[in-house]
Formats: C-alpha cells, structure tokens, sequence
C-alpha cells in the first residue's frame, strides 16, 4: 500500500518548486548577452542604451518592454520605438527617428528651433548652428516651444506641406522659405533666386518645372541673371533685375 502524501509535505514541495522556478529566472541563464539596435542614423546606440536603461548583464526576463519603450520615447528625436525579446539572451531594440526638417526663429531672436516634417520640436539652439537646414521666416513663434512639443501654427503647417513634397535634387538647394499672411509662399535658393510658389496645397507640378528650369539642362539661371522664377501660375514667368 503506497504511502499517502501530507498536504503539508504537498505545499511544502510546491513551495519549493516556485522557489526554484523563481531562482531560475533570475539566474544568468537569463542575462542579457547581446543588445542589437536597429534606425539609428542620428542618435547614439550608447544614447539609446542609457536612455532606455539596460544594459548588458540585465535580467531579460524581468526586462519590462513596455517601460523600455515609454522611456525611448521621451527623447523628441525618436518618434516611435519598439524592444523585442529574443530568449534566452537578446534584446533588439527598433527606433524610428524623427528627421530634422526646417529651422525657425526663436522667438526672442536670439537662436533657432530644429523641427521635423510634423513640425515637432527637435532641438533648440541658443546661437545660431550649423547645419544644412532651410530657414522658415514669416512665423510667429511659440513662446512656450519646447523639445518634444508640436508647435501649432497654420503657417507653418501650410510651409510644412510644401517641405513634404519639395523632391530631393532640389531641397539642399533650399536656404529660406518665406509665408505671408495670406499663405503665400515664397523661397529662395543658395543661389540667392527666389521661387514665388503662392497659395496652394499641391506642389508637386510646380517643383517638376522648377526642376526642369534649373536641371534640364541648356539654361542656367544664375548666368542668365535670372533674379525671381515666378511658379503662380501654370506656366513659369522668369524675371530679371529690369522686371
């Protein structure tokens, strides 16, 4: 006749068993042993790290995905973030980045403020910086603008809308982009031409003769002394320093 077993020796082996389960997760079978980052191309992968908090070493199992996440998320140049578990000892985590856009005048005048296509708040400059960025002019600045905020503007959302479909053979030619107060855009080139674009919400036909003017090859502009390209209308009117 088989032994019966106490249901105080039953509790006591069941404790027992979580006991070691629970040990068994925190052991280093579990740690993290390698971390692969993924849509970098602005931020640094140590940024991301000490940002996130983890680290090698770390348990992965008590590694809360979502907190990581939350925590990436607060850096105004990651617009969204994803951290996946590879058991035993992987952890990737995927960053998509916020890419910087235009600048704008501060509104004291006295540096600038990085934004993004959404016109998120990227970074504030205290002095002018140096980077190959067009300068939107023709705003009134937030004073309240911030890292992480969008700014609300319905000028600089129409200006916005233009950025997202300038191509790109033209935008590194792009240094100030300029709107009224009746929406009207205006933007000048490196090569000191301004390109009037008016009102509108599709540019797409506009760029396509700006790009057949001033890359289509057999006429250049600036040796032509071509001083505005005015793209208001359907065909482009070219204006000299006599106009």
């Amino acid at each position: 006749m088989k032994k019966k077993i106490s249901p105080l020796t039953k509790a006591m082996l069941f404790c027992l068993l979580m006991l070691c389960f629970f040990l068994f997760l925190r052991s280093q079978f579990f740690a993290i042993t390698a971390i692969r980052t993924e849509g970098l191309a602005q931020l640094q992968e140590s940024d991301v790290l000490r940002l996130a908090g983890v680290k090698a070493g770390d348990n992965l199992f008590l590694a809360e995905t979502e907190a990581l996440t939350s925590k990436l998320k607060l850096n105004p140049m990651v617009a969204d973030a994803r951290v996946e578990k590879n058991f035993p000892g992987g952890l990737v985590i995927s960053v998509t980045e916020r890419t910087p856009a235009a600048l704008i005048l501060k509104a004291d005048g006295s540096g600038a403020i990085e934004i993004d296509k959404q016109g998120f708040v990227l970074r504030i400059y205290e002095s002018w910086p140096r980077v190959s960025l067009p300068v939107v002019t023709g705003l009134e600045t937030e004073e309240t603008a911030e890292p992480g905020k969008q700014i609300n503007s319905s000028r600089l959302t129409s200006v916005l809308n233009m950025i997202r479909q300038i191509p790109p053979e033209i935008a590194p030619q792009i240094g100030e982009i300029n709107i009224n107060s009746a929406s009207q855009i205006v933007f000048f080139l490196t090569s000191g031409i301004e390109v009037r674009l008016g009102k509108s919400d599709m540019y797409e036909a506009k760029f396509a003769l700006l790009l057949e003017l001033i890359m289509g090859g057999g006429f250049d502009p600036v040796s032509s002394g071509v001083k505005y390209i005015d793209l208001t209308s359907s065909k482009p009117v070219l204006g000299g320093p006599e106009n």
